[in-house]
């Protein structure tokens, strides 16, 4: 698979900070523990692609 251009990079990295903020909101307004916690959990997915995208892992 070829590198990223700069362009889809930056593409990506928005996308999943995106996706990480949603969850985290998700998390906020989540009814039972257990769904804040699923919430949680993705949302440290997500930064977790964001952290490897910055750092150039992606």
């Amino acid at each position: 698979m070829a590198d990223l251009t700069p362009q889809e990079r930056a593409f990506a990295r928005d996308m999943f900070q995106g996706a990480a903020d949603l969850s985290a909101q998700n998390a906020a307004r989540a009814e039972t523990p257990e769904a804040a916690e699923e919430a949680e959990i993705d949302a440290g997915a997500y930064r977790g692609v964001v952290e490897d995208i910055d750092n150039g892992k992606l």
